[in-house]
């Protein structure tokens, strides 16, 4: 059987075959980053070229414990998909970043930074992470404020209103700062500027169990909350600050360029003319 219709919906040659008025077929790749296949150069070192064939979207699955298909490799390496994704994103300005499944076991605060990388588009990553600063501030001053209600109910649900915001700053925060330290770091220098970096993270982590300790053991609660906030405001001013010294480059998340789009075709009748030749 031969499907035939009007010579005017035909498509030629390198053209768009249209499914829907106004749109065209969006083509992603699934990339294989499990199996003897995951190799840089097929992970991302052809992914600028996927973006110039035009495929619109790259995707990766997600998994606990990989099991090859039987039309896969018996290898069992598998590249995490979300440190793929990020490769990738680094390297194209157009194509869509997907992931295929996200297994629970993931926590919130890593799936929910990819949401806020794509709000970032077209921002300054200093202006995120002052933004996460703000989040911060205000999250201590909710915990402030829970202290002064008079039920334990009201006191419960600010707390968890106020863990749930904080989330929220420490999602601003994660995919900016780092990124900033890997722009402005020379290439024979990175690894120390990461090092530096994520020792400086972690005094707050050793320090704080102390200090808390220590001023609500003495009926402190309420200064250090105060102190708390007071010092996410100030850290977010001097986020600020920085910006100005950084370079455009390192600091400003670039745009996704516009899609051109091709001038609709005038509507025509798609039915299609079903004719039988050499007895298909």
């Amino acid at each position: 059987m031969t499907m035939t219709s009007d010579a005017a919906t035909r498509p030629t040659r390198g053209e768009t075959l249209d499914l829907t008025p106004g749109r065209g077929t969006l083509v992603g790749v699934l990339l294989p980053h499990f199996g003897a296949e995951s190799t840089w150069e097929r992970l991302v070192g052809f992914a600028p070229r996927l973006e110039q064939l035009g495929y619109r979207s790259v995707w990766v699955r997600d998994q606990i414990n990989y099991h090859p298909h039987g039309f896969e490799s018996r290898s069992s390496r598998f590249v995490d998909p979300f440190m793929t994704l990020s490769a990738v994103g680094m390297l194209t300005r157009r194509v869509i970043l997907g992931t295929a499944t996200v297994v629970t076991f993931r926590h919130p605060l890593v799936v929910s930074q990819l949401f806020v990388l794509r709000l970032m588009r077209g921002h300054t990553r200093t202006g995120a992470a002052a933004l996460g600063g703000l989040v911060l501030a205000i999250t201590w001053g909710l915990i402030l404020a829970a202290a002064f209600l008079p039920s334990r109910l009201e006191r419960a649900a600010v707390m968890v209103l106020a863990l749930g915001i904080m989330g929220l700053g420490a999602a601003l925060l994660s995919p900016t700062l780092v990124a900033i330290v890997n722009d402005i770091a020379p290439n024979n220098l990175r690894g120390r500027y990461n090092a530096v970096y994520h020792i400086s993270a972690q005094v707050a982590p050793l320090l704080a169990p102390a200090v808390a300790g220590w001023t609500l053991g003495h009926g402190l609660g309420v200064p250090l909350m105060a102190a708390l906030s007071g010092a996410s405001l100030a850290a977010a001013g001097s986020t600020l600050w920085f910006g100005r010294i950084v370079p455009r480059s390192a600091n400003l998340v670039p745009a996704p360029e516009p899609q051109r789009q091709r001038p609709a075709k005038p509507p025509t009748d798609s039915t299609p003319t079903v004719s039988f030749a050499g007895g298909e």
